[in-house]
């Protein structure tokens, strides 16, 4: 990076900082605000309404206290409770305008636990508790209506379901299952946010962290921790091929030790994978018992997975994925590209997995692109199609480090159709292994240039700040530094043109910007020199 774009980023970063000091949030990397109202407006960081002031003595009507561990806690003659005679339990029913706070615990539910919160634009409902208070329904928690915010809450051995529910706010709860609950949270509707939750051990066959149903639009999945569940943290859509889900953006999530996959897309449409972390997925077979790492049990299903960290298109066709600065590690396989059309694997740091960084299955679809990707320390780097499958692969400026195979390959069907340029490869001072349609050991740039049929690629040393530390970081001495081909430029207008908004994808991992002319960028995940990007703030405490 030379002295004047380091100049410009810094510019870039000062007025980055003093529009970030009027949010409470940044949304990951190229996913847009919520917005879902003039009362919600961005739901990440909507406050919980303030207190009536005729607590704690007086009851207020439409503001509920609910505390069932409270010796004057009663139900009688009391429809709302206030802090002085708080209500023992916490009514299904809630018009307009109600809020709802919830203190003490255990709730106990003989069947489902059912909430009606039909709220409307201009006045949702707040269902919310203080100190997490515990709801034992006897399955699971069900919810609808419209307008609402479900906040707070611990639920134990149960899931909820929130089915047709338009602008639907569901926040730092801790959803746990064990091997009979169904999956934790499944969602359908338009307009909807999960946002901290954490979604874990549930263990019964095929269920998931996380599931989202046919025809559902416009979804955020923002900052869950996602793992120990019995398929995969996320999963959608089976069968969908009428109805996909569409405008899908999972950003900010802590996805490991699923039994299946962290991520796994069937069929949907207009996708966002940005900046998660997913690890820890390895190979489970049907029939076969699966143990848990954490010790948590053994189960047995009737579906099972090759252990993918992010999984594109099985069972399913989906249609413009982006896959951006996600890091995954420690898994059987990283990103896996099983079908689709218009996938884009940008910025992704993935290390230390034990077969295929980033892998490319499409059937006679695609185009698919990988670039400015950090490969290190995986048996193959890129890989792909299966033998005499016609696609489009292009790799631009993806760094692929201590691979112990093949960095790259690209089999007869896809070789004439794709394109690797500005990657840079780097085997700890010895020669590349790569496979173009043949097999041959390169060493130098010149040579990949002629076998690939690109320009720009490099052979030496990225200078990593301390891989083993898993510090992907370029020094300035980098021999990728400068070298990138501008291609996240383009990639950025295309991002903007088809999802309609002005997000930009001009960063890199650490949320450095990249330049906006494509000039002097760095080859791989990380810009050098940089000032350690915009740091997401912690997620705002609302109560």
């Amino acid at each position: 990076m030379t002295n004047s774009k380091i100049l410009a980023v810094l510019a870039i970063v000062l007025l980055e900082l003093l529009n970030h000091a009027a949010h409470a949030y940044d949304m990951p990397t190229g996913i847009p605000v919520p917005d879902f109202g003039s009362a919600l407006g961005n739901p990440v960081t909507t406050p919980l309404p303030a207190h009536p002031s005729a607590w704690p003595g007086r009851e207020a009507a439409g503001y509920y206290y609910i505390d069932n561990t409270a010796a004057t806690a009663t139900n009688s003659d009391n429809p709302y409770g206030y802090p002085n005679r708080p209500r023992e339990s916490i009514p299904k029913s809630l018009p307009a305008g109600s809020v709802v706070e919830v203190r003490g615990g255990p709730y106990e539910y003989a069947t489902d636990a059912i909430f009606i919160l039909d709220g409307t634009a201009t006045r949702p409902v707040f269902l919310y508790g203080i100190n997490h208070p515990v709801l034992n329904p006897n399955n699971k928690v069900s919810i609808s209506g419209s307008y609402f915010v479900f906040d707070g809450f611990d639920l134990r051995d149960s899931s909820i379901q929130s089915l047709e529910t338009p602008y639907a706010v569901i926040r730092n709860n801790d959803v746990q299952g064990n091997a009979g609950t169904p999956t934790g949270l499944k969602i359908s509707g338009g307009n909807i946010l999960v946002y901290n939750n954490a979604v874990h051990h549930h263990q019964g066959d095929d269920t998931h962290g996380i599931n989202i149903r046919e025809g559902s639009h416009d979804i955020w999945i923002l900052g869950n921790q996602l793992h120990h569940n019995g398929g995969d943290g996320i999963q959608f859509c089976h069968g969908c091929v009428q109805n996909p889900p569409r405008n899908v953006y999972i950003g900010g999530n802590t996805i490991y030790g699923n039994r299946e996959n962290g991520v796994d897309l069937k069929y949907c449409n207009n996708v966002v994978i940005s900046r998660n972390k997913i690890y820890n997925h390895w190979p489970s077979a049907a029939g076969v018992s699966f143990c848990y790492d954490d010790g948590s049990g053994c189960t047995t299903g009737s579906s099972g997975g090759d252990g993918e960290s992010i999984l594109v298109g099985s069972a399913g066709t989906p249609n413009n994925i982006w896959v951006l600065f996600n890091e995954v590690y420690d898994s059987n396989m990283g990103i896996v590209i099983q079908d689709g059309f218009d996938v884009f694997v940008l910025g992704n740091v993935v290390h230390d997995v034990q077969s295929f960084g980033i892998r490319f299955l499409v059937i006679n679809k695609g185009p698919v692109t990988a670039a400015f990707n950090t490969i290190y320390n995986t048996a193959t780097g890129i890989e792909g199609p299966w033998e005499n499958v016609v696609l489009s692969i292009t790799m631009d400026d993806n760094i692929l480090s201590r691979i112990s195979g093949d960095s790259v390959v690209i089999r007869s069907g896809a070789a004439a159709f794709s394109s690797a340029s500005n990657n840079l490869f780097y085997n700890d001072g010895g020669n590349i292994s790569m496979t173009w349609r043949s097999h041959a050991v390169l060493s130098s740039g010149s040579a990949v240039n002629s076998m690939t049929g690109g320009s720009g690629n490099l052979v030496g040393n990225p200078m990593f700040r301390n891989p083993s530390a898993s510090d992907f970081h370029v020094m300035d001495s980098g021999t990728g530094v400068n070298q990138a081909n501008g291609r996240l430029v383009t990639l950025n207008n295309q991002y903007r043109s088809t999802f309609g908004n002005q997000v930009s994808i001009l960063r890199d991992f650490d949320n450095a910007p990249r330049s906006y002319s494509g000039t002097d960028d760095d080859i791989g995940a990380y810009e050098s020199s940089n000032t350690g990007g915009i740091a997401p703030p912690l997620p705002p405490v609302i109560n």
